[in-house]
């Protein structure tokens, strides 16, 4: 008798999703546009890890405005994130999840976030107060989700009171 594999729902994207957020270890890849005499046209995506932390699901990346991914988010504030759970849960990194979180930064008064961010970055304590050291907040306008074959979605959200929401999901596509 053959099993039936059960369908996946949007549902099961959001849970997904959020679990993800949950079990991030607090760095991420983070793709820009590269701004500097190597791509004067902006064409070229950089990517570069990051120190992240969720509040409210809603991520919010640490970064030096000496770094290269620093100066290119303050010209072209459009970037995704990877958020990875491939090693945890698959034998195959190709068949775990990971979600790309699509959206425009924001910078953010630090302060607001010093507790949270210094809870997940206990080092970052160090540094933290460095003049040259941003917290942007992530406005995530669209999440691609996938988590193994035939489990691909796209999630469409807005950020309501500072706290993620999904307005929408697509499954399968």
């Amino acid at each position: 008798m053959k099993s039936v594999k059960k369908e996946f729902t949007a549902d099961d994207a959001i849970t997904l999703v959020d679990s993800m957020i949950r079990h991030n270890d607090g760095i991420v890849p983070l793709a820009t546009s590269l701004n500097n005499s190597h791509d004067a046209l902006q064409t070229h995506p950089y990517v570069s890890l990051v120190a992240c932390c969720f509040i409210d699901n809603v991520p919010c990346l640490f970064t030096s405005d000496i770094s290269d991914h620093g100066k290119n988010i303050q010209t072209y504030n459009k970037v995704s994130i990877l958020v990875d759970s491939t090693d945890i849960v698959s034998k195959s990194r190709l068949n775990g999840a990971r979600a790309t979180f699509i959206g425009k930064v924001v910078l953010v008064d630090k302060e607001l976030y010093r507790d949270n961010f210094l809870l997940q970055h206990i080092k970052a304590k160090v540094y933290f107060d460095f003049e040259d050291f941003r917290m942007y907040r992530l406005n995530v306008e669209s999440i691609r989700l996938n988590a193994g074959f035939g489990k691909a979605s796209w999630l469409y959200t807005t950020i309501q009171n500072n706290k993620l929401v999904f307005d929408k999901v697509e499954v399968g596509i």
